[in-house]
């Protein structure tokens, strides 16, 4: 018991030992100019006019985005919390606002989810704990900061990072992304990009290139983070970690993602490299130790047990929640039961091969089908056609709708005819089931058909 509880105290000493703060800031400040830049994605990819939509399917009951100047002063709201976060003025009181404010907005609309908008609440959530202004930041432009931080600060926002690599490279390891799906259907598709297809496109049709993207996916994904964190072979993580996510940015359209992970690449360097680099640009010595001298440990105060029970509780979630698809029977691209929140990034390429839902009043004896494309935008219908639990959700708006108007609560029913990754099409959930009736829930829901047969195109197959 003795041993143990030393080698415990060894531990909670090593996550408190002071050091640098400043690679805390670059990317607390990388993090601010993501912010903003997702702010005007907002705009230029139209996804406010999804938030300006009359339904919403939220992640949580109630949350309901705001409609007209509601909306943009929200979002106003969230850039300037993003400018105040990059200067490090009021850092903790605006990474709280912008975690409340910005992930208000992203559990209002499920059809605008993705896996970095996910990140971007988390790391948020984070900053309102870690000591990211105690480094050239407006809060600390008196010097009554410490410069420096425990080290647990940066291991925190590392092991977020680690996890989303991890995540990403195991759940690669399923027969379709194997046999080159649904990633070959997209490579066709950046052929015909305006600007890589006449530069790549070629590249692009060549067998080894998509071998290449099917199984250097996987080792990138899961040999990054112990590149990345081993200080011997960081330089050749960091050059990986580079040349990968450039790929990705020319491959995938996903925002601002690989500049995220770009920038998390300097906190998986040694602590002080930011003030080593303007140590060389002023031809001055800088420091070769992460931690600080033994002097200035005693200005930092120690962890309150809270914080470290907490960061033990966000640490178990963060390993756990993403394991959560086990618990559901089928493959969680055609289910969704577990799909999101967990890192499974590119997995799926589903299409709608047909949508129709009908409402039903026996008592009335009313029937009429249902037209959701006079409520909906583009984004929302493509995503209803292909995931049931917003077939679910829009089934009781459907039934709530119908009740206001004509006194009673009709059945509800849906026909949805999709193909995941090449295969042939089949139905996506029950076409007997009031879908009104069925209780929305995280249990396994028995009213999605069981995916029937394997992907019929492979290119690696040759």
């Amino acid at each position: 018991m003795n041993s143990f509880s030393n080698l415990f105290k060894k531990f909670i000493d090593y996550l408190e030992q002071p050091i640098s703060g400043s690679s805390l800031a670059v990317f607390r400040i990388c993090f601010a100019l993501v912010a903003i830049a997702l702010v005007i994605e907002y705009y230029h990819g139209h996804w406010i006019d999804t938030l300006q939509s009359t339904v919403h399917f939220p992640f949580l009951d109630g949350i309901v985005p705001e409609t007209g100047v509601g909306l943009h002063v929200h979002l106003a709201l969230v850039a300037v919390c993003a400018v105040f976060i990059g200067i490090g003025f009021k850092y903790r009181i605006a990474s709280a606002l912008f975690f409340l404010s910005y992930s208000y907005i992203f559990l209002s609309e499920k059809s605008l989810y993705q896996n970095h908008l996910y990140l971007i609440c988390l790391l948020s959530f984070l900053f309102v704990f870690i000591g990211g202004n105690n480094w050239l930041s407006v809060d600390n432009r008196a010097g009554k900061l410490s410069p420096f931080v425990h080290r647990w600060n940066l291991l925190l926002l590392r092991f977020q990072f680690v996890i989303i690599y991890l995540f990403s490279g195991l759940a690669k390891f399923n027969g379709d992304w194997l046999h080159g799906n649904p990633q070959s259907s997209w490579l066709a598709q950046r052929v015909a990009d305006p600007m890589w297809g006449p530069l790549l496109g070629g590249i692009f049709k060549e067998h080894w290139f998509l071998m290449l993207i099917t199984y250097g996916g996987i080792i990138v994904d899961l040999s990054l983070p112990f590149l990345l964190c081993y200080k011997k072979t960081f330089k050749v993580g960091a050059i990986l970690a580079l040349l990968f996510n450039a790929m990705n940015l020319i491959l995938f359209p996903i925002d601002v993602f690989p500049f995220l992970m770009v920038a998390s690449i300097g906190l998986f360097a040694p602590a002080h490299w930011p003030e080593k680099y303007i140590a060389r640009f002023k031809k001055a010595e800088s420091s070769s130790s992460d931690a600080s001298p033994a002097s200035d440990a005693t200005q930092l105060p120690k962890t309150k047990r809270i914080i470290f029970a907490s960061i033990g509780a966000y640490a178990a979630f963060q390993l756990l929640f993403p394991l959560r698809h086990f618990l559901y029977p089928g493959d969680p691209s055609w289910t969704e039961q577990g799909q999101r929140f967990a890192w499974r990034m590119m997995l799926r390429d589903k299409r709608s091969m047909g949508f129709k839902m009908i409402f039903v009043d026996q008592y009335r004896n009313i029937s009429g089908e249902v037209h959701p494309e006079t409520n909906l935008d583009q984004r929302q219908m493509d995503d209803l056609r292909v995931i049931p639990d917003m077939i679910l959700q829009y089934a009781h708006y459907v039934a709530t709708d119908v009740q206001s108007q004509m006194g009673s609560r009709p059945a509800v029913r849906a026909q949805a005819r999709v193909s995941l990754n090449g295969r042939p099409t089949q139905d996506l959930i029950e076409r007997h089931v009031d879908l009104a009736a069925t209780e929305q829930t995280m249990a396994p829901a028995s009213w999605i058909i069981p995916l029937e047969s394997a992907a019929t195109s492979s290119k690696l197959q040759r």
